[in-house]
């Protein structure tokens, strides 16, 4: 969680499901950087995928921590932009 690029995907994330050409709209990062953040993110099981059709979409695991996840980055966030 290191990474601001991470904690802005996290935080898109908590909101719902999305494609990795929406994440790239959405944080303005390349598609590359994308799929970087989301493969680190899968590896510790903060972020989950499903297939629809060709598309896959990205989502937070559904569990208890999804709150709590959804709270941290808008934490590091809301301090990130103050600095």
């Amino acid at each position: 969680l290191a990474d601001e690029s991470r904690l802005r995907l996290l935080h898109v994330l908590s909101r719902g499901s999305f494609n990795v050409q929406e994440l790239t709209t959405i944080l303005k990062v390349s598609q590359s950087t994308i799929s970087h953040h989301l493969k680190v993110l899968q590896g510790v099981n903060l972020a989950s995928a499903h297939k629809e059709g060709t598309w896959v979409y990205y989502t937070l695991p559904h569990n208890d921590g999804t709150s709590f996840v959804h709270q941290t980055a808008q934490l590091f966030l809301t301090t990130s932009a103050e600095s």
